[in-house]
């Protein structure tokens, strides 16, 4: 069992890259589905002859949530002769996938409620519109790099990179992106964007970031530009939903279409 568990390890590396931290292993393997899901493996004193142990880290879920999903669990080790970590893994996965699709339907807005919000919307942006344009002149707009589409069960992703300098300049990138009609009406624009600006001799690090509707995904990409150590920067993810419920492969998509156009078209400062 302990051969076959390590000999798994690249192969689940390679399928859930993103998710699989193996710092600590053979003592534990951690899993982050999310910012709010993280799944640890436990192998006691890094026995990997042992039936693991496992603890659920999901802070905005419910205690039945946990227990559902740990039980879920137990029932794929209890032969230890066939303990499978990717099966283990793939399990959590696949459980937390039904649960998002029940969350997504019931958040779904109505044809009626999206029509409305259309409505609201250009009526906000022919009032902004003439603001907009004034504030603009005395702004340096920065160059907007815009990576490859990404398309998934109907669903499109497309991640837009610049350079800026202020909380003025991102907010002009945004305002910019959005004088594109299909852009704006995408169902979520998300971004998040920081910069470090000179006060009095003071370096101070200015930030933001926006979820647009899709609860999670603002913060996930400010996560994912601290990780690339990137800084005077707005990243800002717009998708396109097609009807089809992609549950947690919605936050890959959106972290590796920002990820791709950043790689692409920044400089690592």
């Amino acid at each position: 069992m302990a051969d076959s568990l390590v000999e798994e390890l690249p192969a689940l590396q390679s399928y859930f890259y993103d998710l699989i931290f193996i710092e600590d292993f053979p003592n534990k393997l951690e899993v982050h589905f999310s910012q709010d899901v993280a799944l640890t493996i436990i192998f006691p004193n890094g026995n990997l002859r042992t039936k693991p142990k496992y603890e659920v880290s999901a802070p905005t879920y419910s205690l039945k949530f946990k227990q559902k999903l740990i039980s879920l669990l137990q029932d794929t080790s209890k032969n230890e002769d066939t303990f499978s970590l990717f099966i283990c893994v793939k399990t959590a996965y696949d459980f937390l996938n039904e649960e998002e699709e029940v969350s997504e339907k019931c958040n779904s807005p109505s044809s009626l409620t999206h029509e409305m919000e259309e409505h609201k919307h250009d009526e906000v942006s022919r009032k902004k519109s003439s603001e907009k344009e004034i504030s603009s002149r005395s702004i340096n707009l920065p160059t907007i790099f815009s990576g490859d589409p990404l398309f998934d069960r109907k669903s499109t992703f497309q991640a837009h990179v610049a350079e800026i300098h202020s909380k003025e300049e991102a907010i002009a990138v945004l305002d910019k992106l959005k004088e594109n009609n299909k852009i704006a009406r995408a169902t979520h624009n998300i971004y998040a964007w920081s910069t470090t600006v000179d006060k009095n001799g003071r370096k101070i690090k200015a930030h933001d970031c926006e979820d647009d509707g899709e609860t999670g995904a603002g913060p996930k990409l400010a996560h994912l530009m601290d990780m690339m150590k990137v800084d005077n920067l707005i990243v800002v993810v717009t998708r396109w939903y097609g009807g089809i419920h992609l549950g947690p492969d919605r936050f890959r998509h959106i972290c590796n279409v920002a990820r791709e156009v950043i790689e692409k078209n920044i400089t690592k400062k």
